[in-house]
């Protein structure tokens, strides 16, 4: 009977955790003959594990959609007006994103037109296989959006270009 209970112990391990309101219990069943401990196991599965990264601005604007519909009974009208929300404010970011960029290339379009050649699109497009190919390292030293790394890089590089065009036509 106690041996029974040993190896039962030994085989069934629970590991419970309480976050918030919810508490989480898990069982982990191990083979009779193993060696390893339930600090093992969980180990090993936390680093088996691939979690993924949580998009912080689309939960930003889930909740603010959520608290705007919440005092809403009626779960098809929550629904419409839940993402009439959502379209507003990604529709409100993207202009706001957008807004500065027109402005700029409408006071400066002859000259980015006229920096942009096959040199500063090639190292534009240099700055991209970089930013693709190398972005766990580039996210590690820099915790920055790649697509927005890869836009402020191309912006410089432009940037550069007409600086240049500019020094030459001083010097004339």
């Amino acid at each position: 009977m106690e041996r029974e209970k040993q190896i039962t112990e030994k085989c069934q391990s629970t590991y419970t955790k309480r976050i918030g309101n919810t508490t989480f219990k898990v069982q982990v069943q191990f083979a009779e003959n193993t060696t390893d401990t339930i600090e093992d196991k969980m180990l090993h599965l936390l680093t088996m594990t691939n979690v993924p990264e949580v998009d912080v601005t689309n939960k930003a604007y889930t909740e603010m959609s959520r608290y705007v519909t919440a005092p809403i009974e009626n779960e098809m009208l929550q629904n419409g007006i839940y993402w009439i929300v959502q379209l507003l404010l990604w529709a409100v970011t993207l202009i706001l994103f957008c807004l500065p960029f027109y402005f700029m290339w409408k006071s400066w379009k002859e000259k980015i037109l006229e920096a942009t050649n096959v040199f500063t699109i090639a190292l534009s497009l240099l700055l991209l296989l970089i930013v693709v190919y190398l972005g766990e390292y580039v996210k590690a030293i820099l915790s920055m959006n790649l697509l927005g790394l890869w836009m402020i890089g191309t912006i410089i590089i432009i940037g550069s270009g007409i600086y240049v065009i500019d020094c030459i036509r001083y010097r004339r």
